[in-house]
């Protein structure tokens, strides 16, 4: 696989690497075995973040099984005070004395905030300390801001690399209608016409994320999307890849890889030749433009037009993040789709004045009829919340009050099936992480009950405090003796070894093989 230098740091990576944001949604086997995969296929870096859900043991441990000497292209907190800890962790845990590539997660989201991002003390004072002392030879940051910030960073000085969404589609799935809230978005024409050659001409490496626009233009493996937009063609992640890394400066594209399919669809587009013929990058950016007549960009623009003031980009946004399941964790709770429009009917069905205008050619109408009977099919699963304030509150008696968002059963009659959910910890105290506390007795994990008995546990992978969210994904095995079963989820200590009275199961479900 080919290899690029980051910046003038002497780091070279393969020009694909392993986005991990989504291996959260996925058992601890499936998440390793992707990732060996793609290692073995010559992917020699990942990428990840404190907040990817706890991951990382499962990157070292894919490192370690491999054999392979792969970077890990980690980053810092939001909070400046969790510097420290934060990286020394990220030393420990990935078993070097130097990191190769240390970044910033959304800077602009962090000086948003008030954090101290540029001041003395702040983060980049403190990464660039740790750059003259040798503890990380090349520094990055990731951003969703506007241009004329993304331009700054790449003039500062201070970075070796940029990490930036672009797709030739041009919005991906997490895309919003910023404005609303008085802030500036990315703009991923501006970062093809403006920061691709800046960033060449000043020796800073681009980094892409979103090069499959999260699933919108190439149907996930690991995630198949509930609905795909009538008439839309999935692209081939390969040439996608290809697209992204045949731009100026762009050192390496990062896929989020969730399967061995993947890893090895996307790993494709790192052989040679890298170039694309000419005919094919046209296909690409036609077959693009065709989907945008399909797919909503959430540019907020059509709002000031509906004679019904719907909140069009919202409801396009949830319904996106939910049908396509792979960042399930990042929907909003004020743009719930059965919060924004709680009738049944879509409001567009029996509008007899449709005056919404797209700018980029979407039918409004047509287009939040096909996501409106998508997301009331997952409403009706269980796989999308409906609006949070109805939920079932938690059930009584259990050590582990939990609010159950999500639910998603993949059932395997009589061998491996997994269960996906989306929680909240209603309760007053931390569910702690075995990997944070190494501590049996103390730490948490789901077990799994066919029959009202203990048959496995998963432990948790990060900690979840008192009302904070968190997927919970747990592999079991199914039951194969004929006949009816229930099989019940409980919040419980790692090391119980039988249910007690208080293990209360937080979701069952009742099942004939």
């Amino acid at each position: 696989m080919e290899h690029r230098e980051v910046g003038r740091s002497g780091v070279k990576l393969s020009v694909v690497g392993f986005g991990t944001a989504q291996l959260q949604m996925l058992p601890e086997r499936q998440a390793v075995a992707a990732m060996r995969r793609a290692f073995e296929l010559g992917i020699n870096w990942v990428h990840t973040a404190p907040d990817y859900g706890g991951v990382e043991h499962w990157i070292a441990r894919a490192i370690r099984e491999s054999g392979h000497d792969v970077t890990v292209a980690t980053q810092c907190p939001a909070q400046v005070n969790l510097l420290e800890p934060f990286f020394d962790n990220a030393r420990t845990i990935f078993r070097r004395d130097t990191l190769d590539l240390y970044g910033v997660n959304c800077i602009e989201d962090i000086e948003y905030v008030g954090e101290n991002v540029w001041g003395q003390g702040g983060t980049i004072d403190i990464l660039q300390r740790k750059k003259r002392e040798g503890k990380v030879r090349a520094l990055f940051c990731t951003t969703h801001g506007p241009i004329d910030y993304m331009e700054r960073l790449v003039t500062c000085g201070v970075f070796d690399a940029v990490m930036v969404a672009y797709n030739p589609l041009e919005f991906h799935l997490l895309t919003y209608y910023a404005a609303k809230i008085g802030r500036r978005f990315e703009s991923l024409r501006d970062i093809r016409e403006r920061l691709f050659p800046l960033a060449a001409a000043r020796g800073v490496s681009v980094i892409v994320m979103k090069p499959l626009a999260a699933g919108l233009l190439a149907r996930g493996r690991a995630f198949p999307p509930a609905s795909w937009p009538e008439g839309a063609q999935s692209l081939d992640p390969a040439d996608l890849l290809r697209h992204a890394l045949a731009h100026p400066g762009v050192c390496a594209v990062v896929p989020g890889i969730g399967s061995v399919d993947e890893a090895e669809l996307d790993a494709r587009a790192g052989y040679a030749p890298l170039t694309l013929p000419p005919a094919r990058t046209a296909a690409i950016e036609a077959a693009a433009a065709e989907m945008r007549l399909s797919l909503c960009s959430r540019c907020g623009e059509c709002e000031t037009t509906c004679s019904r003031g719907l909140p069009i980009s919202s409801m396009f946004r949830d319904a996106y993040i939910w049908s396509y399941g792979n960042e399930t964790f990042m929907a909003d709770d004020r743009e719930n789709y059965f919060a924004l429009h709680p009738a049944d009917a879509l409001a567009c069905a029996s509008c007899d004045n449709q005056t919404c205008l797209c700018p980029q050619g979407l039918q409004v109408p047509r287009a939040l009829a096909e996501v409106h009977d998508t997301i009331r099919d997952l409403r009706a699963s269980g796989r999308h919340p409906g609006p949070i304030d109805l939920l079932a509150p938690p059930r009584a008696a259990t050590a582990h009050p939990t609010l159950l968002i999500s639910r998603e059963v993949v059932w395997g009659r009589g061998g491996p099936s997994v269960a996906r959910f989306l929680v909240q910890n209603a309760g007053d105290e931390m569910w702690t992480a075995f990997s944070h506390i190494a501590d049996p007795a103390i730490a948490v994990a789901v077990g799994v009950s066919v029959d009202g008995v203990l048959t496995g546990k998963t432990p948790l992978r990060q900690n979840i405090c008192p009302g904070q969210r968190s997927p919970v994904v747990v592999e079991f095995e199914a039951p194969s003796a004929p006949g009816p079963h229930s099989i019940g989820f409980h919040f419980m200590p790692l090391d119980s070894i039988a249910l007690d009275a208080r293990a209360t199961p937080f979701f069952d479900i009742s099942v004939l093989v």
